[in-house]
């Protein structure tokens, strides 16, 4: 087992490149202040998980082991071994007794933390069973399979409860509400569900993604559900009304994780980028962003916020220090407003082109307004987001009745996070 305790881990040094070649946002990025590392298993880290004192912290990979870490140094203290193939997905119980895991050998089984007996092995997935999650008060596990369901297990007994069945496609992830009244799923079939814990009834469908739903979390206070997508946004649904309240898009790749803050005030994810974000949800701004240097497969924060865990595709455990790292400064947008030509003549269609950069790289998603004022001081509002390009392209058709002479464009540009920007320019009419 290899210990590292850095602020600079090695590899650091190519997160420049790894920057550059992954195409990421032009954000200024920083490294996690990493409290511990930790090269406990031979494959990939899958998912990871808080005692619910924050003193434990539990893993799970494809080496078919669960381990559990000391949080205060990174030390080993338990193997868990009993799977047969690849383990997908780890969770501790409300009151820090037992873990659950499950994954590619389609079980669910139940481990005791305290001398790492296997107490249960849930069987009746027929596919890999890709996440787990225990009930809010413990004696309910769900767990969502490739076989397209969703299974409640009673934990006394290892009892098979019910079968929360019609999700179109692989089920990807689960968790139950606070309340312990719902559970919700998210997978292949691009949608989030709700179900109704006491009678297994199907209660909605969230739908707006446009790829799998690969990761879904509930807020603290029950009232949000966030979820992930491969289609590169994060999504926070009203939990009562199944309407979107935010959407994050500023994702250059698939995002594959999303958990709440204890405060239920911020969004941990991990994306195909190889990217930790941290979101503020009261106005969906990115406040921290930190770049590894393999994939970040599962994040967590820990049970009071200060830090937060994670498992990486080579193997390694992390805990690094939420206050890690410098903040990210807004972004300061750049916009160039200007017109294909510089005089146009009566019911000619203007074409003006505003260009939108963070100084460098271009920025797409901007929401763009323009003021077209006449010679005689008529006013035409013009609105448009700009494209992949960071270019908007808005048409103005002339009127010379409105005057001849000078017209000035006055254009404003604004974007979740960023420092708004404007811009002016000016183009002729004759008759």
């Amino acid at each position: 087992m290899k210990l590292m305790s850095v602020i600079a881990r090695s590899g650091a040094c190519l997160l420049a490149g790894v920057f550059s070649f992954l195409s990421l946002p032009a954000l200024a990025q920083s490294t996690p202040l990493i409290i511990w590392g930790v090269n406990g298993h031979s494959s990939t880290v899958t998912d990871v998980a808080f005692s619910p004192n924050g003193a434990v912290m539990v893993s799970g990979s494809f080496d078919k082991t669960v381990k559990l870490w000391s949080v205060a140094d990174g030390a080993l203290v338990g193997v868990l071994s009993g799977h047969t193939a690849e383990v997908k997905s780890v969770a501790f119980s409300p009151d820090g007794r037992l873990v659950a895991s499950a994954g590619y050998d389609r079980t669910v089984k139940l481990w005791r933390v305290a001398d790492g007996a296997l107490v249960a092995t849930l069987t009746g997935h027929a596919d890999t069973v890709r996440s787990v999650a225990f009930s809010p008060d413990g004696s309910l596990v769900a767990s969502g399979s490739q076989d397209r369901t969703v299974n409640l297990w009673r934990v006394a007994d290892g009892t098979l409860v019910r079968t929360l069945a019609g999700n179109a496609n692989w089920v990807m992830s689960v968790a139950f509400a606070p309340d312990g009244n719902t559970v919700v799923s998210g997978g292949a079939d691009r949608s989030v569900t709700q179900w109704r814990v006491s009678d297994g009834e199907f209660v909605r469908r969230l739908t707006g993604h446009s790829d799998w739903v690969m990761s879904v979390a509930v807020s603290p206070n029950g009232q949000r559900i966030a979820s992930a997508g491969l289609d590169a946004s994060v999504k926070v649904w009203d939990a009562n009304s199944g309407a979107v309240v935010r959407n994050i898009s500023d994702f250059s790749n698939g995002v594959n994780w999303v958990s709440y803050s204890p405060d239920g005030n911020s969004l941990i994810t991990a994306d195909w980028s190889l990217a930790i974000k941290v979101w503020n949800l009261s106005d969906g701004s990115l406040t921290r962003s930190f770049v590894e240097d393999a994939l970040v497969s599962a994040v967590r924060f820990s049970p009071d916020g200060s830090e937060f865990g994670y498992g990486l595709a080579d193997g390694e455990v992390v805990l690094a220090g939420n206050s890690g790292g410098a903040p990210l400064a807004p972004v300061v947008l750049d916009v160039v407003a200007g017109t294909e030509k510089t005089s146009y003549s009566n019911r000619d269609k203007a074409r003006i082109l505003v260009s939108v950069t963070d100084g460098s790289a271009t920025v797409a998603g901007a929401s763009v307004s323009t003021t077209v004022t006449s010679s005689k001081g008529v006013k035409t509002v013009l609105k448009g987001t700009t494209g992949a390009n960071g270019v908007a392209v808005l048409s103005y058709t002339v009127n010379s009745k409105q005057g001849t002479g000078t017209y000035r464009i006055d254009a404003a540009v604004s974007k979740s996070g960023c420092v708004s920007a404007t811009d002016s320019c000016s183009f002729t009419v004759s008759k």
